[in-house]
């Protein structure tokens, strides 16, 4: 019985006494949640947040801890799924509750700052996300010890905000630092060692570094793999980049074997115990000559269309999952996608 499996039996034993809203039935419910989050199935984590947040305020108040906690989950699953305009507010408030209830120097506190940093990098908003992703390691260094996973963990995020704003040097070294603290605080498999590896694999790369980023790329997908399962996020994410990678150093039939894999699936992979039915082979040949075109495109524009997509892809690709990751694939190279209507701003722009 799996841990997702036992959550859900003592869900249903707390529903029928002590009831649907007690707090306790509550935690349960947000419990569950973190559960499939870390899973990667975000799909069913979403309404139990929702509930458990809103059976929260009803019965504990909108400032109480325990509110403020799934005020947080939330925003995480929907920063973790693109959703960062309705991950700010959130946020914000859980950040802004926190600091009244607890302090400002409040572990749970501290959370929020480098959570709402990390947002706020994502955004490119990228003095606000400075400021607090310094105060988060600054306060978490203070309170836990520069070795501190949590601590680490804030030192990953200052790390992807320098990235971000072109200081690789600064990036490297705090990657760096992260990638050998949680090794020893948290083992070489563990997920967010495994999010440093593969972040400093896409530094390097940045960089040109491909030597160095390649055994960083391998490591991080042969790993989650295994710890995550071939079916997560975090997974197909490390096996684009990969692809992604050789595509830079080796063209793209250095990266067709990786992007046709993701776009396969684990239980459709090809192999010689999954010989592919034609069908399956056929539609899978049409979309990686369609993602070729797109390519191709992006590099003659110069950026790509939603449009251009639309008008590409074989009619027979209708399975959002597919078309997930074309897209993926299109971003991790470092294409643009865009709105008919953004398309002559965006042209200004960058002819400045």
């Amino acid at each position: 019985m799996t841990p997702i499996d036992i959550a859900r039996r003592v869900l249903a034993h707390l529903e029928k006494a002590p009831g649907l809203d007690h707090p306790d039935t509550l935690a349960s419910v947000n419990n569950l949640g973190n559960l499939l989050s870390a899973k990667g199935d975000y799909a069913r984590a979403e309404p139990l947040y929702r509930r458990a947040l809103a059976g929260r305020e009803k019965a504990l108040g909108a400032d109480h801890p325990s509110t403020l906690a799934s005020i947080n989950s939330l925003g995480g699953l929907l920063k973790t799924t693109g959703d960062l305009a309705a991950a700010e507010p959130l946020y914000r408030r859980a950040l802004a509750g926190r600091e009244k209830a607890l302090g400002p120097d409040h572990l749970s506190t501290l959370a929020s700052v480098n959570n709402l940093g990390n947002l706020l990098s994502a955004k490119g908003d990228y003095a606000e996300a400075e400021s607090l992703n310094r105060r988060a390691v600054a306060g978490r260094e203070k309170a836990l010890g520069a070795d501190h996973p949590s601590t680490l963990d804030s030192v990953h995020s200052l790390g992807i905000l320098l990235g971000a704003k072109g200081d690789y040097a600064g990036a490297e070294a705090l990657y760096r630092r992260a990638v050998a603290g949680l090794e020893k605080a948290r083992g070489t498999d563990h997920p967010s060692t495994l999010e440093s590896v593969h972040n400093l694999g896409n530094l390097l790369r940045a960089v040109g570094d491909y030597a160095a980023a390649e055994p960083l790329y391998r490591r991080a997908f042969s790993t989650r793999e295994i710890v995550l399962g071939p079916k997560h996020p975090d997974t197909r994410s490390s096996l684009i980049s990969l692809g992604s990678l050789l595509y830079k150093r080796d063209g793209y039939a250095g990266a067709e074997p990786l992007y046709l894999r993701a776009l396969a699936g684990p239980e459709n992979a090809p192999g010689p115990e999954h010989p592919e039915p034609s069908e399956s082979k056929d539609r899978l040949t049409a979309i990686m000559s369609s993602l070729k075109k797109l390519i191709s495109k992006a590099q003659a524009q110069g950026h790509l269309t939603f449009d251009d997509i639309n008008t590409t892809l074989p009619e027979v690709v209708d399975i959002a999952e597919e078309i997930e990751t074309v897209i993926a694939i299109l971003h991790d190279l470092g294409i643009d996608i865009l709105d008919p209507d953004e398309v002559e701003g965006y042209s200004k722009a960058r002819s400045k």
